[in-house]
């Protein structure tokens, strides 16, 4: 919970990134992480360096124009994997989303041309 919302995975994720989220999730003005130059955005909305602390909607897309899907969640009881995960859904933009132990789903068959994070 951010804010008193519940934001998706994603948006965290860009946020942290940017300077807008601390790891433990705290609204605040920290160093950004990204080079923006770097990566394509869903949208030109950023965080304000030295602004009110406040999440951006805005996402990291990957190069077929989808956002890239970021999924950690150590507070679930049914959660394995001690990283996050972190993929594109490929050229064809679709997926089957991560199990409950947080593993790569490679036998949903919108899987096959996702590309993983390592």
């Amino acid at each position: 919970m951010v804010g008193g919302s519940t934001p998706s995975m994603e948006l965290v994720l860009f946020n942290a990134l940017n300077g807008s989220l601390a790891p433990n999730g705290a609204l605040g003005n920290f160093p950004p992480m990204l080079d923006r130059s770097a990566l394509e955005f869903a949208n030109s909305s950023f965080p304000v360096i030295g602004g009110t602390p406040a999440l951006v909607s805005n996402t990291i897309i990957d190069p077929w124009g989808t956002p890239f899907q970021y999924r950690y969640d150590p507070d679930d009881s049914n959660w394995e994997n001690f990283n996050y995960v972190l993929f594109s859904a490929g050229p064809d933009s679709l997926y089957t989303d991560i199990t409950a132990e947080g593993q790569n789903n490679e036998a949903g068959a919108s899987n096959q041309d996702n590309i993983y994070a390592e």
